[in-house]
Parts: C-alpha cells; sequence; structure tokens
C-alpha cells in the first residue's frame, strides 16, 4: 500500500491520542479529496471489492445478502458497485437511521428505489419500504461498514455517533460467527492504531485501492479463508 499520511500516522501512533483528536485530524483529510482522488479511489476499491463478494457468493452458491451504506460526502462511492450487486441478482439493504432510540433499521435497496434525506443528511430508503426482520438479520453474508479509519487489529473509528457500534454489538448477540464485516477505504484510512474498548466489534478485512487486506480479527476467527 501507498505511504501513508505520516501525521495521522503519528497520532494514531501516540500513546496521548484519543479518539476526538484521531477523528479531527481524519475528518481533515478527508475535507481535502479532489473529486479526482474520490473517483478514482472509488472505482479502484469497488472492483477489489466486487471480486471478493464473488468469490464469497460462489462459494456460497448463491446470491447474497448484504448491508450497506449510502455514501456522505467525500466517502468513496459505493453506489456503482450495489447496482451491480443487485443487477447480478444479490440483496442489498441499506439503514435508516432512527435518532429515538439511536438504533438502525435496514431496508431493500434497488436503483431505482425511491430515496429521501435522512439524519446527518444522508439517503436512506422511503420508510414505507420494510425492514429486516431480527430473524432475517441473522441470514446476512457480508456489512459493509463505513468509518474515518481503520487498523490492521480491525479497529473502526467513525463519526461518533455510535449507531453502527451499537448495531454490531446487537447483531453479534445469540450468533456462533458474525458475517463478514468489510471497510473501503482510502489508502491514507489506514492508520497505525485506532482507540478501542471492549464492546468494539471488529472489522475482518479493509479494501483499499490496492486490493484486499485482512486484519487480525478477521485471521484470528478464520474469516480469510
Amino acid at each position: 500500500m501507498v505511504e501513508r499520511n505520516e501525521d495521522v500516522r503519528q497520532l494514531a501512533d501516540s500513546s496521548a491520542s484519543s479518539k476526538h483528536a484521531l477523528r479531527v485530524q481524519l475528518k481533515s483529510r478527508r475535507s481535502a479529496v479532489t473529486v479526482q482522488e474520490r473517483k478514482q479511489a472509488s472505482a479502484e476499491a469497488c472492483m477489489h471489492a466486487l471480486c471478493w463478494l464473488g468469490q464469497l457468493r460462489q462459494d456460497a452458491n448463491r446470491p447474497l445478502r448484504v448491508l450497506a451504506y449510502m455514501p456522505f460526502g467525500q466517502e468513496l462511492d459505493i453506489v456503482p458497485m450495489l447496482t451491480t450487486l443487485v443487477q447480478e441478482g444479490n440483496e442489498v439493504y441499506v439503514p435508516v437511521t432512527h435518532q429515538a432510540n439511536r438504533e438502525m433499521s435496514w431496508h431493500a435497496w434497488h436503483p431505482e428505489g425511491k430515496m429521501q434525506m435522512g439524519l446527518y443528511g444522508i439517503q436512506e430508503p422511503e420508510h414505507t419500504v420494510p425492514a429486516l426482520s431480527a430473524e432475517q438479520l441473522v441470514n446476512v453474508d457480508a456489512v459493509l461498514v463505513p468509518g474515518l479509519g481503520f487498523d490492521l487489529a480491525g479497529g473502526r473509528i467513525g463519526m461518533g455517533a455510535g449507531y453502527y457500534d451499537r448495531f454490531l454489538a446487537k447483531l453479534q448477540q445469540g450468533r456462533k460467527e458474525l458475517p463478514y464485516i468489510a471497510a473501503l477505504i482510502y489508502e491514507w484510512q489506514q492508520v497505525v492504531n485506532v482507540p478501542m474498548e471492549n464492546h468494539d466489534v471488529p472489522v475482518h478485512l479493509i479494501i483499499c485501492p490496492d486490493g484486499v487486506q485482512w486484519t487480525y480479527a478477521g485471521i484470528a476467527c478464520g474469516k480469510d479463508r
């Protein structure tokens, strides 16, 4: 992988750094992303992600059920990839956020489906689209998670609202093993260390424009096989 942003690297590696400081640094770097950088990085990362998901589908010998997200701001544009997944017959679901209980429900996404502006200005399916039930969420193959920074231990730092942290922790309850948890990121989003707490659920792999990188968490639970 290409050389990381040194300021971010040093900040993440410092024992005095905090999630807040790291979040501020990464948000600043993301705000500097150019249109061309986003376009190229998105296309390359999504190509690798589709190859990995294609292999996952081949191993499962059936269409996949994938939980994803709608990109916001200068996050990598994964919408073309989600369109391809749907066109290939897979199921794609994206979240609707509920501020009252600070949780998310998951609703079917289609490239021609109607969307509306949700919390934090992120596109969401119309609330009339049925949500996946708790029973249906058990049969999920992969969860694509957004975030600001990730490390090779599987650590993830998001925007701070905690929606995905709560969802992943809840998804883990009552299951023998989690589905694959993956993140599509710019190269500079991989940092040395993300401060983690005991309840945080790590990601299994990070997918950059350079390719797929399994985290130590993914290797430890055999997800890289």
